[in-house]
C-alpha cells in the first residue's frame, strides 16, 4: 500500500532568494500560516525549522484533529495552507473551490500503532487489548481524525470493535490521545507512528493492511494572498530534502507531480 516516491521530485531553486518570498507576503507578515494535522507534529516543526533557515520565512503552525481545522478552513479561517492527515479532506475543499486545485498534493503515508507507557501493560498486539487488566484504550475520534479513523477500522478487522466498546477513549485529535496513554488516564492507545517514534514507552506497529492507506495531502488555501509562497514551502515539503525529514519522523512517500506557481514558474 505504500507508494513510491516519483522520479518527478520538484527542485526548490528559489531557496538562494528569501527576499522573493518576502515581498510576496503583506507588509508586517514574515510568516505563512500553516494548519496541520496533529500526527505533523514534530515532522512540520523539523520541516519549518529546516525551510526557516534556508528562506528566513517562518512558519506559524497550528495543528489539530484534520476534520475540525477542514472547517475552519470552510468558515474563512486565515490559513494559507493546510495539511491534511487524509487527502479526502483536501479533495473536498478543493472540489468545494476553498483549496486551490491545481496546488493539492499527497505529500506523505502515515503508519499506526499500539502504544503504552507502563511496562507493566506492554501491549504487543491488538488482541492483548482484550485483557481485563486492560481498562481503558484511547483513539483519537473517528468522527474527525484520520487516525482515529484507522484505529477503528484496525479493531473490526480484529472483531474487537463492539467488545472494547466500553474501553474506548476518544482524543479530540491524535496528539491528545498520546498523550491520554501518557498520562496513565488510558492503559494503552492507537496511535500515529509519527507520534510513537518520539515517546518514552512501548510502541508496536500495526501492519498496514489493518486499515485504508492513510495518503496525507495538503493544498494552498484559495483565499490566501500568498500563494506563490506558499508554493515554494510546499514545494520544500515534496523536495529530497523535505521528505528525508518526513521519512525520519515516520512516514512513508507518497507519489506526487511537480507543481508550479501561478505565474508557470517552478517554485
Amino acid at each position: 500500500m505504500r507508494s513510491l516516491i516519483s522520479s518527478l521530485f520538484v527542485f526548490v531553486v528559489c531557496f538562494c532568494l528569501p527576499s522573493s518570498l518576502h515581498a510576496q507576503l503583506a507588509p508586517g507578515q514574515q510568516s505563512l500560516r500553516l494548519a496541520a494535522a496533529s500526527d505533523l507534529v514534530y515532522a512540520f516543526k523539523d520541516l519549518a525549522d529546516s525551510y526557516t533557515k534556508q528562506t528566513g520565512i517562518k512558519i506559524d503552525i497550528t495543528f489539530g484533529a484534520s476534520g475540525l481545522l477542514a472547517r475552519q478552513i470552510e468558515k474563512g479561517a486565515p490559513f494559507d495552507l493546510y495539511a491534511a492527515a487524509s487527502r479526502s479532506y483536501i479533495d473536498d475543499l478543493s472540489q468545494k473551490q476553498v483549496i486551490t486545485a491545481s496546488s493539492v498534493h499527497s505529500y506523505a503515508v502515515g503508519h499506526i500503532g499500539i502504544y503504552s507507557a507502563s511496562p507493566s501493560f506492554a501491549i504487543t498486539s491488538l488482541s492483548e487489548l482484550a485483557l481485563p487488566q486492560i481498562k481503558e484504550i484511547a483513539i483519537a475520534n473517528p468522527a474527525v481524525a484520520p487516525y482515529g479513523r484507522a484505529a477503528k477500522e484496525a479493531l473490526i478487522g480484529a472483531h474487537l470493535w463492539d467488545k472494547l466498546a466500553d474501553r474506548l477513549v476518544f482524543g479530540e485529535n491524535i496528539q491528545q490521545t498520546m498523550q491520554f496513554a501518557q498520562s496513565g488516564n488510558a492503559d494503552a492507545a492507537i496511535v500515529s507512528l509519527s507520534l510513537g517514534l518520539h515517546a518514552a514507552g512501548k510502541f508496536v506497529p500495526l501492519a498496514d493492511s489493518t486499515h485504508a492507506p492513510l495518503v496525507q495531502a495538503m493544498g494552498v488555501v484559495a483565499a490566501s494572498q500568498h500563494q506563490d509562497a506558499a508554493l515554494k514551502f510546499e514545494a520544500y515539503v515534496l523536495s529530497k530534502q523535505g521528505q528525508a525529514i518526513l521519512k525520519k519522523h515516520g512516514f512513508s512517500s507518497a507519489e506526487f507531480s511537480s507543481i508550479t506557481t501561478s505565474s508557470g514558474a517552478k517554485p
